[in-house]
This record gives C-alpha cells, sequence and structure tokens, in this order.
C-alpha cells in the first residue's frame, strides 16, 4: 500500500482515482474481465461513463491505446473485450495493483493507467499472439 501511496501522490491527480488489485479472473485467459463497481456512485467518482460504451486506456510512457468495452450489467461496471489486449500487451498479472487516473487534457473517458507490479518470482515476458484485427489503437 506504500508503493500505491507514493505513485498517487507522484501522479496528482486532479479527481478520484479507482485502484484494483489484479486478481486472477481479472488477468487469466480466456476472457478477463475488471469489475470496476458494483456501486454507480463509485464508480461515477472515477469518471467512469453511466452507460455502455468504450473507454480508452494509456499507460505512461507508451504511444499505444487499449480500448475496452465498458459493460453495466445489472448493478456491476466492468471493462471486457479489449481488456485482454491491454492486461496482455502490460503484462498485467494477478496482485499487480492499477491505478486509474482521469488524463489530464485528454479524450472524454480516457484513462492512465499505472501499474505497481507484485514482487512475483514468475516470469513477465509471455505474452498473448494477437490477430490484426484485434491491435490496440495507436494515435
Amino acid at each position: 500500500m506504500e508503493r500505491v501511496n507514493t505513485l498517487i501522490q507522484k501522479v496528482k491527480p486532479e479527481t478520484t482515482v479507482f485502484v484494483a488489485t489484479m486478481r486472477r479472473c481479472d488477468v487469466q485467459l480466456p476472457s478477463p474481465l475488471l469489475i470496476i463497481s458494483k456501486e454507480p456512485t463509485l464508480a461515477a467518482a472515477a469518471h467512469f461513463p453511466h452507460e455502455n460504451g468504450a473507454v480508452t486506456l494509456e499507460m505512461p510512457g507508451k504511444t499505444e491505446k487499449w480500448r475496452p468495452r465498458f459493460f453495466i450489467e445489472k448493478d456491476t461496471r466492468m471493462l471486457v473485450g479489449n481488456w485482454l489486449d491491454f492486461v496482455c500487451d502490460n503484462q498485467v498479472q494477478a496482485g499487480d495493483i492499477s491505478i486509474f487516473v482521469l488524463a489530464k487534457g485528454g479524450e472524454r473517458h480516457t484513462f492512465t493507467v499505472h501499474i505497481v507490479f507484485a514482487e512475483a518470482s514468475h516470469c513477465r515476458g509471455v505474452k498473448r499472439v494477437r490477430s490484426t484485427h484485434d491491435s490496440p489503437v495507436t494515435m
């Protein structure tokens, strides 16, 4: 938690951030999904959409952008679809902590994601091979 708080102080977000500790179901093939919140007010406070649609994810120092679907089912808000691309491309694993910060001056529903990698002994070098039709959006 100390590493997360240090990173948040370094980033100095102007809005509420969403912090998620990755679980196996968030990052494991074949179809990971990330639960954002079951509370609409918490998701709204972190500036996630109020309806189904796409969000844009960016990583500091990378030009690639990912556009997972933001999906609302009953009271649960989640990232699905291209979330898998984000997980694989950034080698996100269970135990890692992702901090979603609303991007400054960016498009609507664009988040810069900072990852605090868990202390792990397993290799982060394995990537999923993607076909050309599901590549991230580059701008």
